[in-house]
């Protein structure tokens, strides 16, 4: 699949843009077309006459084109994405809030990196190595109910430059 990122693509797309903006206003002036409705009736013999002096035949007769998706997997494509560290408890920390994983098959181990997804209709999904994870939201996380220990993390963690002295 190629796609139009190319400086080139996108020069030809501005001037097609530049082509309609210019040459379209001058065809309906020489045809003395001032109102919506003629203007729409024009278009379609405009674009076909545009086509036959612009077009090119593709470099490859083979056709790239993909079936769309499923409307189901629209809901994974259409989402935002954030990475998250499985906690030793097996939780997951995501927007203030605290998800619990049971263990299952497949195992996201502390440590691990999982994806969780927010869907456009609002939904969630914690998926680890694309396999979407069970979990249950346990409560809200915030400082002021929780703060962790000097120097573990968060507010009260003191982060300062360490020099190296002597060999260790």
């Amino acid at each position: 699949m190629i796609h139009a990122n190319s400086p080139q693509a996108k020069g030809r797309v501005e001037r097609k843009n530049g082509v309609l903006q210019d040459r379209l206003v001058k065809e309906l002036r020489l045809r003395r077309i001032d109102e919506i409705e003629p203007a729409n009736a024009f278009l379609p013999q405009y674009f076909e006459n545009l086509n036959a002096r612009q077009a090119k035949p593709p470099a490859s007769p083979i056709d790239a084109h993909r079936r769309a998706p499923k409307p189901e997997m629209l809901n994974d494509i259409l989402c935002r994405e954030k990475t998250r560290i499985v906690q030793n408890d097996w939780t997951v920390r995501f927007q203030n809030k605290i998800y619990q994983i049971p263990r299952q098959h497949p195992m996201a181990m502390p440590g691990q990196a999982v994806t969780v997804r927010i869907r456009l209709d609002g939904t969630m999904a914690i998926i680890y190595r694309g396999n979407p994870l069970d979990f249950i939201k346990l409560s809200f996380f915030t400082n002021k109910a929780v703060t962790p220990p000097l120097g573990v993390g968060g507010e009260n963690n003191i982060h300062q430059p360490q020099t190296q002295r002597g060999h260790f």
